[in-house]
C-alpha cells in the first residue's frame, strides 16, 4: 500500500515574512523551494486564509517574485474559525510550522499527543528557516541502533590521562585561551559607532543644517496571551495614548490595537519620527512601562534637519542617513568633511564554562564630522527668496529664475534664490537656475565682446563711432530696426560704441564681434577665458561654456556669438564676469564655503581664491565700469536710476530654443507651432558703482509665451527691490 504525503501546515507572517521589516525572511525561498518539491501535501495555516487562498496571493504578491508566486499557488487553502488546529486532520502524519501557538492550540495537540509535530519558528535566530528545513526532513525518523562495543582497560586510561591533562591546561591558561584562541562556537560581532554629521552655518553662525536622532514606537499586539488581561490593559493604554496623540480618539486607537491582534501583528506603528521627550512619554505609560513585555517597541535613527525650510536649500543641498546620500549643494560637494568618520566595538563571543560569555577585543571611536560656515547670510537670503518669489507669481508667464548676491572682493555667495513654477502653478526652490541651467544669455553678455576688443585695442575709447548701415550687418543677416530708428532720430550714419552698448544694440556687438573674422578662434578663446570652469568651483556643480553654432558659417557664427547668441553659460558664470569688471579685472572664484571648524583644529578659514591669470587690465576693467553705469543711468537699465547708491549694469532679453516636445511639431527651434516663444531676461550689475561692494544678477525665464519680456522690467524691477530691502536692514 502506496504511504501517503506527510502534510505540512504552513503560517506566513512571522515565518515566511519578517515581523521586523515587513519583508521576506532570510532563507524564505530556500524553504519555499524544499515544500512544494512535490514530495509534500502542504497546506496554508494563517490568518490570510480561511477557506480561499486568493487573498492569500495578493498578500504574498507584495512580497515575493512571480516564479516564487507560481509555487506558492500550490498551496491549498484551510477552513478554521477560533483555533487553527481545527484545520489540523489529526488522523494523518503533519507537520505544523508556527510562529506563535496560542496556549489552548498547544492544549489541543497534547490531547492529541502529536505536541512533536509543531514547529516553533522564532526568526530573531540566525538561519532559522534552514533548521525548519532540517525539523522537516528529521520528522518521524527513529534514532539508529549503534552496536554496542566493549571498550578495553587501555582506552579507559588513556582517556582519563587526556581529560585530566586536558583540565590541567585549561585552568591555568584560561585566561589566555579565551583572548587568543577561537574556540568552535566562538564568533566576533562587530557594533558600528556612527560619527556624528557636522552642521551647516551661515555667515553669522546661524544654523542651516544639522543632525537630529528621532524615534519610531510600535507596539507588539502578540505579546499578552490572557484575552481578559489583554482586553483590560490595551483599553487603558488607548486612553493613555490618545491624550498624548489625539489623532485618534481612544476608542479608535482601541479598535486599532484590536485589528492588530486578530491579524497577529507585532509590529503596529504608534508614533514616527519623534523626540526623546515625547519618546520617554510614551515609554511611561501603564502597559508600556513594562518594556517588550508589554509590547513596547522603540526604534531610532538619524535625521538631518533644515531650520530654514527652503530658503537656500538648491544651495545648501540635502542629506539622508539612511540611504547615505548626500544629494546636492554644499551637502554634496562638503561630504567628506561633515561625515566624519565612523568607528566600531569590536567583542568576541562564546561559552565559558557553561555560560554565554562576550568581550571587547578591539575599539575605534568615531570622529565627528566638521561644522561647515557657509557664505550665505540666511538674513539676505530671506529678502531675495521673497522678492524673487514675488516677482515670478507676479507674472503667470515666468516659469522660474534665479537672483544672486556675490561679494565683489572675494567671489563669496552671499545669497543664491532660485524659484521654479510647477505645472500646479505651485512656486518653491525645486530647482537650481542659478547653477544647474545653461542658456543663451543675449545682451547681457555683449560686455564680453567689448572687453574682447578693448583688451586688443581693437576699439579704443567709449566714444568710438561705428557705421550704422541702417542696421544691416556685414553677414546680411538680421538687420536692427532699432539702429534704423536711431539714424532718424540723430541724422546720423554713425554711431558711439557706449551708445551701441545702452541700447543693447545688437547690430553694434555684431560689428565689433566681426573685427576678429581673421582669428575667430581667438575671439572664442577670450570668451572661455571670461567663463568660469566646472573645476575651479569646487563648492557644487556647474556646466561647462558650449557653443551651439554648427560652425557652417565662419563670419555668422562669429557675429553670433559676439551678440550673445551661439553659446550658452549659467548664470553664477555671468554673475561671475561681471564682479570681475567691478573687482577692477581681477576674476575671484566663486566660492560658497567660508570655513571649517571642529573640536581638533578649531576653526580653518577658507581663503578666497583668484585666478592666476588676470582677466582683465585695470584700464579695461575701469572703461567697462563707466559703460555700465551709463547703461543704467541712459540705457536699457534706467528703471535702476536715481537709486540711493547708483548701479552699474546690463540689460539682456534672448529667445530661448523650445523643447521638442513643446514646439507642437514647429520646425522653428525657437517658436512652437502657435508662434510663441521662450525668453530669458537678464540684469547683471554691480553696486556701488565708484566703489563695487556687491554684485548682483537676476535672471527670468518664461514659458512660450506671445509677450515680450526685456531684461530691462522685471529683472531690473527684482534687483532694485532687492538692494532697497538690503540698505533697509543694514
Amino acid at each position: 500500500m502506496k504511504r501517503s504525503k506527510t502534510r505540512i501546515y504552513l503560517d506566513i507572517d512571522g515565518v515566511l515574512l519578517d515581523y521586523r521589516t515587513g519583508q521576506p525572511a532570510e532563507h524564505a525561498q530556500t524553504l519555499i523551494d524544499f515544500i512544494t518539491s512535490g514530495r509534500y501535501d502542504v497546506y496554508w495555516l494563517t490568518t490570510h486564509c480561511k477557506g480561499d487562498s486568493t487573498q492569500t496571493m495578493e498578500y504574498l504578491s507584495r512580497h515575493f517574485s512571480g516564479r516564487t508566486l507560481k509555487k506558492l499557488g500550490k498551496i491549498k487553502a484551510t477552513e478554521w474559525d477560533t483555533l487553527k488546529t481545527e484545520a489540523i486532520d489529526p488522523g494523518s502524519d503533519f507537520i505544523w510550522i508556527e510562529d506563535y501557538p496560542f496556549q489552548a492550540e498547544i492544549a489541543a495537540l497534547d490531547t492529541i499527543r502529536r505536541r512533536d509535530s509543531l514547529c516553533r519558528v522564532n526568526l530573531c535566530h540566525e538561519g532559522e528557516l534552514l533548521n525548519v528545513i532540517s525539523f522537516i526532513r528529521n520528522h518521524g525518523k527513529n534514532p539508529s541502533t549503534v552496536p554496542h562495543r566493549r571498550p578495553r582497560w587501555k582506552t579507559y586510561a588513556l582517556t582519563a590521562v587526556l581529560l585530566l591533562a586536558c583540565l590541567f591546561i585549561y585552568r591555568e591558561a584560561r585566561p589566555f585561551i579565551w583572548r587568543m584562541v577561537n574556540r568552535p562556537g566562538d564568533g566576533t560581532v562587530t557594533h558600528a559607532l556612527h560619527a556624528g554629521r557636522g552642521d551647516l552655518l551661515d555667515t553669522d553662525g546661524n544654523v542651516v543644517a544639522t543632525s537630529r536622532t528621532v524615534y519610531d514606537i510600535h507596539f507588539d499586539c502578540c505579546m499578552i496571551e490572557s484575552e481578559p488581561e489583554w482586553n483590560e490593559k490595551s483599553r487603558m493604554l488607548a486612553q493613555e495614548i490618545a491624550a498624548i496623540l489625539p489623532e485618534r480618539t481612544a476608542p479608535q486607537w482601541w479598535d486599532y490595537f484590536q485589528k492588530g491582534r486578530k491579524n497577529r501583528r507585532r509590529h503596529i506603528p504608534i508614533a514616527k519620527d519623534i523626540d526623546l521627550s515625547m519618546a520617554d512619554t510614551l515609554r511611561s505609560l501603564t502597559l508600556f512601562s513594562s518594556g517588550k513585555r508589554g509590547g513596547f517597541i522603540r526604534t531610532s535613527k538619524e535625521v538631518r534637519i533644515y531650520p530654514y525650510g527652503e530658503l537656500g536649500r538648491r544651495a545648501i543641498g540635502a542629506w539622508n542617513r539612511g540611504t547615505g546620500q548626500y544629494l546636492f549643494g554644499v551637502e554634496q560637494a562638503m561630504d567628506e568633511a561633515l561625515r566624519g568618520e565612523d568607528g566600531y566595538i569590536r567583542k568576541k563571543t562564546g561559552r565559558r564554562r557553561g555560560r554565554n560569555v562576550q568581550w571587547t577585543v578591539e575599539t575605534k571611536e568615531s570622529t565627528d564630522g566638521k561644522d561647515i560656515h557657509t557664505t550665505l547670510c540666511m538674513a539676505y537670503q530671506t529678502l531675495a527668496d521673497s522678492v524673487l518669489r514675488q516677482a515670478v507669481e507676479s507674472d503667470e508667464d515666468i516659469a522660474g529664475g534665479c537672483l544672486m548676491l556675490m561679494e565683489v572682493e572675494t567671489g563669496a555667495i552671499i545669497s543664491m534664490a532660485n524659484m521654479h513654477r510647477l505645472d500646479d502653478e505651485t512656486v518653491g526652490e525645486y530647482f537650481n537656475y542659478a547653477l544647474d541651467y545653461s542658456y543663451e544669455p543675449g545682451a547681457v553678455a555683449q560686455t564680453m565682446t567689448l572687453a574682447c576688443a578693448l583688451s586688443d585695442r581693437l576699439i579704443t575709447s567709449l566714444d568710438q563711432r561705428i557705421p550704422t548701415r541702417h542696421g544691416i550687418p556685414v553677414n546680411g543677416i538680421l538687420s536692427d530696426p532699432a539702429i534704423r530708428k536711431y539714424e532718424s532720430e540723430h541724422r546720423t550714419d554713425s554711431i558711439s560704441v557706449i551708445d551701441g552698448l545702452s541700447m543693447s544694440s545688437r547690430y553694434v556687438a555684431s560689428h565689433i564681434a566681426s573685427l576678429y573674422s581673421p582669428t575667430p578662434d581667438y575671439f572664442l578663446d577670450w570668451y572661455r577665458a571670461f567663463c568660469v570652469s566646472p573645476s575651479e568651483f569646487t563648492h557644487g556643480t556647474m556646466p561647462c561654456m558650449r557653443m551651439t553654432s554648427k560652425g557652417e558659417d565662419g563670419m555668422t557664427d562669429l557675429m553670433s556669438v559676439g551678440a550673445g547668441y551661439g553659446f550658452t553659460m549659467c548664470p553664477l558664470q555671468i554673475l561671475t564676469f561681471y564682479n570681475t569688471i567691478a573687482n577692477g579685472g581681477r576674476m575671484m572664484l566663486p566660492m560658497l564655503v567660508k570655513g571649517t571648524e571642529d573640536e581638533t583644529d578649531g576653526y580653518l578659514t577658507v581663503l578666497p581664491r583668484e585666478r592666476e591669470e588676470r582677466a582683465l587690465r585695470q584700464e579695461v576693467a575701469d572703461t567697462l565700469r563707466r559703460a555700465l553705469a551709463a547703461c543704467v543711468e541712459d540705457g536699457t537699465g534706467k528703471r535702476l536710476a536715481g537709486m540711493p547708491l547708483q548701479i552699474a549694469g546690463k540689460t539682456g532679453t534672448s529667445r530661448q530654443i523650445i523643447d521638442p516636445e513643446l514646439r507642437g511639431g514647429s520646425a522653428d527651434p525657437y517658436h512652437d507651432q502657435e508662434r510663441r516663444s521662450q525668453y530669458a531676461s537678464t540684469f547683471a550689475g554691480f553696486y556701488p558703482a565708484d566703489e563695487p561692494h556687491y554684485s548682483v544678477m537676476c535672471v527670468l525665464f518664461t514659458r512660450p509665451t506671445h509677450q515680450n519680456h526685456p531684461g530691462g522690467s522685471l529683472p531690473s524691477e527684482t534687483v532694485r527691490e532687492f538692494i532697497s530691502r538690503i540698505e533697509a536692514v543694514r
